[in-house]
């Protein structure tokens, strides 16, 4: 939240007292983004993302192995890392993680199904002297075990305890045993060391039958899942296979040895026959998701991030997550760990491309250096998330004016008006507004 120097809290407390008779009702919630072309001919990406330190510079990986730069917009001509050799074809490159000091140890790691496991394989790469070319050996990290192709899941990032977190679909493996396999587990390793990772001491398996790598259990094909960067909690978008799409939240810090309930439960609906006998659907301590929907609403859930950019400021804090199958993108907010104020954008987004052009088959969306997002599409098109209107323009008329102030006042203890972002609604998003409103 930028500061406002400018006006004194007092003055604008003293505004508000002799405003507040002439507050209007609120005005209904609408869509206040559009979406925009932003780059194509991509072959199936599923990856879109920013190193550290590289604001400028976005990455783009895809399916068949290669990882593409767009610099300041222009896409690069060569790709930063070809292993399209190295790759199953179907299920290959699936997921990028750039480590948090990237500026100096120049490491990233790719997680990608090779031919011959059919299973995730862990790898780190370096960047070279030349910026926008990485170097083409690889460390092999970890082999999560034999796989399935399409329950791979794949997504890695690094938590706020600086760990690499990876997800891993349940494949052949048990989700409930910690002995199986990795399958249907969520990992952390810690990828400091000069070379190799080790596992975190306080890892729930630890000196105790299963992995070590293991950080949770219970999960089906977590296709996609974030770091909060403001708050650090965790989102956990898991597929259904009959019933419900499911979305998880874990308060930061709190991961270790959750059990996500899969396959005892598909969302919140007990699977009977059980599909694993060590299953128990009267747990205690199974983590159930915080919001779930059916398939007449979307056959595979994708999660996005939770956006914390500057363009859209009232969207700072919700919850992106969309199905490909039905072309439908939704958000959320989470007050007190539990979902609230679920919207739907795709109709009101598609207005901002060409005719005939609307999203289809999104697979993943990512955001850049400034938290702003991006939605890949398995055609190959990537479509960028833009503001429809002014941030100060609250009635979304196209003009900003005093009526935009009082519309605000309206809505100021309304989930609608938290523009910091921190699930509450109080006298920091009415500062927060006044700077878009002065500040023009």
């Amino acid at each position: 939240m930028r500061p406002c120097s400018w006006l004194s809290h007092a003055a604008a407390c003293a505004f508000v007292a002799a405003s507040c008779s002439l507050v209007p009702a609120p005005a209904s919630a609408q869509d206040v983004a559009n979406f925009q072309p932003y780059q194509a001919g991509f072959e199936a990406p599923v990856f879109l993302g920013s190193p550290p330190g590289e604001p400028n510079r976005v990455m783009i990986g895809t399916l068949r192995g290669l990882i593409f730069v767009v610099e300041d917009g222009v896409l690069l001509p060569t790709p930063f890392l070809d292993i399209s050799d190295r790759v199953r074809l179907v299920h290959g490159l699936i997921g990028i993680a750039f480590a948090p000091d990237y500026a100096v140890s120049r490491r990233f790691y790719v997680n990608y199904t090779p031919p011959e496991l059919n299973g995730p394989r862990i790898s780190r790469f370096t960047t070279s002297a030349n910026p926008n070319v990485s170097n083409d050996n690889e460390e092999v990290l970890l082999e999560t075990g034999p796989g399935q192709g399409d329950h791979n899941s794949g997504w890695m990032d690094f938590g706020p305890d600086g760990y690499l977190y990876i997800a891993k679909g349940d494949s052949f493996a048990n989700p409930q045993d910690p002995v199986s396999h990795l399958g249907g587990k969520m990992l952390r390793i810690d990828v400091s060391p000069a070379a190799g990772y080790v596992c975190p001491p306080d890892n729930p398996y630890v000196g105790k039958p299963g992995f070590d790598e293991i950080a949770a259990i219970g999960l089906r094909n977590p296709w996609r899942n974030c770091f909060d960067k403001l708050t650090g909690d965790l989102y956990i978008a898991d597929v259904g296979v009959l019933d419900v799409e499911e979305v998880n939240y874990v308060p930061a810090g709190t991961l270790l040895g959750r059990n996500f309930g899969w396959g005892c439960y598909e969302g919140t609906i007990c699977r009977t026959p059980l599909p694993f006998p060590t299953c128990d659907c009267n747990d205690p301590f199974l983590t159930f998701p915080i919001h779930t929907y059916n398939h007449q609403q979307g056959f595979s859930i994708i999660g996005g991030p939770v956006y914390r950019g500057d363009a859209i400021p009232r969207w700072r804090g919700r919850y992106f997550y969309m199905d490909p199958f039905t072309n439908r993108l939704w958000s959320l907010r989470t007050v007190n760990g539990a979902a609230s104020d679920v919207q739907e954008h795709a109709a009101a987004l598609n207005e901002g491309l060409p005719s005939g052009q609307s999203l289809s088959m999104g697979v993943t969306i990512g955001t850049d250096g400034q938290g702003e997002m991006y939605v890949l599409e398995l055609s190959g098109r990537i479509i960028k998330i833009v503001p429809e209107h002014d941030a100060a323009d609250w009635d979304l008329n196209g003009v900003v004016n005093s009526q935009d102030f009082f519309s605000f006042l309206g809505d100021l203890f309304d989930e609608r008006a938290d523009l910091t972002g921190d699930h509450l609604t109080n006298s920091q998003d009415f500062f927060e507004f006044l700077i878009y409103f002065f500040d023009r």
